[in-house]
């Protein structure tokens, strides 16, 4: 080779051939490197391994992209969702509600520490009841047009108490303790816990040459897992403490807990199948290694995701497709190929200005009854806006809860069975008045039966009538 190499560099000029050897060379050994970086990669990503490690790191990836990296704003700026929500049914039990809406509003600012909440049932001529509830850091107070006339109050709830139970547990630690569930699974593989072989599928209705990437997850793979991911915990202070708020036990509990032996109870082994065509996974596979009719798979291209669900002749096929303002889901469950239930899912979101924003969401679904298509529709418009501060009712003339009398219940009871007079929602108050009468005549009966029974067998014992 490296004759001709000097043939070739010889039969040029030789006033050039100084620079043109020092160009061929550099020429070469790029090639080469290029040659081996190439051979290298393709052998490197074409491992199984690889390629489960890199499908655990990007769902990882996705998940921290909801929680940690996800929009904050409204952490530090009010903000109010306000929408409306109705039904359209062909279905006789659902299809009294057709001409009903339900509007609302929500409001967060956790800046300032308050939150509120407006729910309005309206028909087509009036609201029929509504109610209003706003916590801020000093109690939770209620208020009504149709129920009753005073402003409520309940010192015993603030917005300290929701805040620390929602913060309790921050994105942060949740991301925290999913790092270390990863790391474990990750660190528990081996290359031998894996197969590859060439296979043709089905994708985009083309048979297609792939490779088929598999891996059993069974009780020796479960006991490798936890005993990494209770290593990982025992031996990291934080983890500890956050693993601990978790499961409402205290540290030392928690050590003993992870102390214990485990023994995975479930014999039954799970099949992963990655099915790969270059560098990408086209397809992923879940199998149930005792019966390969039960399986879940799906397929991913360009933002198109198909899952289908089996379990023998019953299927569950959903398919969703996803953009910057819009998702669209499809779903169908079919028993011996006859689609039983269908439907979509469809939400579009404009974006009107950097504070606000409008979403439209509708649920369609569809069921085969016995040959008759029975239909429920379900929109919902909700608008989301930053806003400088929430609307909220004056609290000033508040009454405390605890200290309102019989009759105010019994006028909130009254109002609320005039207000729901007439509508689907009567059988609501019917169904309490039902209830509470045939507790209170159960009551009365066995109280009556009681003073019969104690007066027939204890004061009788103390008169002698035949005197």
């Amino acid at each position: 080779m490296n004759d001709n190499l000097d043939t070739i560099l010889d039969s040029t000029p030789k006033k050039k051939s100084s620079g043109t050897k020092i160009i061929v060379c550099i020429v070469l050994i790029i090639l080469v490197i290029s040659l081996m970086a190439y051979v290298a990669i393709n052998v490197f990503f074409a491992r199984p391994k690889t390629y489960f490690i890199n499908t655990i790191n990007t769902l990882y990836e996705k998940s921290r992209s909801l929680t940690i990296d996800g929009d904050t704003r409204y952490l530090n700026e009010p903000v109010m969702y306000s929408g409306e929500m109705s039904i359209n049914s062909n279905l006789a039990d659902i299809s009294q509600f057709n001409n009903y809406k339900l509007k609302y509003k929500i409001g967060m600012d956790y800046k300032n520490k308050k939150a509120l909440l407006e729910g309005v049932l309206n028909d087509t001529q009036k609201d029929v009841i509504d109610i209003s509830s706003l916590i801020d850091d000093k109690a939770m107070y209620l208020k009504s047009n149709t129920l009753f006339e005073e402003i409520l109050m309940n010192n015993e709830a603030t917005f300290n108490d929701f805040l620390q139970a929602e913060t309790e547990i921050s994105d942060e630690d949740f991301d925290y303790i999913l790092k270390i569930l990863k790391d474990s699974i990750i660190n528990s593989f081996a290359d031998n816990d894996f197969t590859k072989e060439k296979v043709k599928i089905n994708l985009d209705g083309k048979d297609t040459n792939v490779y088929k990437m598999s891996y059993i997850y069974n009780q020796e793979k479960i006991q490798k897992i936890v005993s990494n991911m209770k290593s990982a915990i025992l031996n990291d202070t934080k983890a500890m403490s956050i693993v601990a708020k978790m499961s409402g036990v205290s540290e030392d509990e928690l050590k003993t807990i992870l102390n214990e032996e485990y023994t995975p109870t479930n014999s039954n082994a799970l099949i992963i199948n990655l099915y790969t065509k270059g560098n990408k996974v086209v397809k992923y596979e879940l199998v149930d290694n005792n019966n390969s009719d039960n399986n879940m798979s799906m397929t991913v291209k360009d933002n198109v995701y198909n899952i289908i669900y089996s379990i023998s002749t019953n299927v569950i096929s959903i398919n969703i497709k996803n953009s910057d303002d819009k998702v669209e889901i499809a779903y169908s469950y079919t028993v011996n190929s006859e689609e039983i239930i269908g439907g979509s899912i469809n939400i579009e979101t404009t974006k009107e200005s950097n504070d606000k924003s409008t979403s439209k969401m509708i649920i369609q679904i569809n069921v085969n009854n016995n040959g008759e298509k029975e239909s429920i529709e379900i929109t919902n418009n909700v608008t989301e806006e930053y806003v400088d501060n929430l609307e909220i009712f004056d609290t000033s003339n508040a009454v405390d809860y605890n200290t309102l009398s019989d009759s105010f219940y019994t006028e909130l009871y009254n109002n609320l069975n005039t207000a729901l007079l007439g509508t689907p929602f009567e059988s609501i108050t019917n169904s309490y008045n039902n209830s509470y009468s045939n507790s209170y005549n159960n009551s009365y009966s066995n109280s009556y039966d009681n003073y019969d029974y104690y007066y027939n067998n204890d004061y009788s014992s103390y008169y002698d009538y035949s005197m």
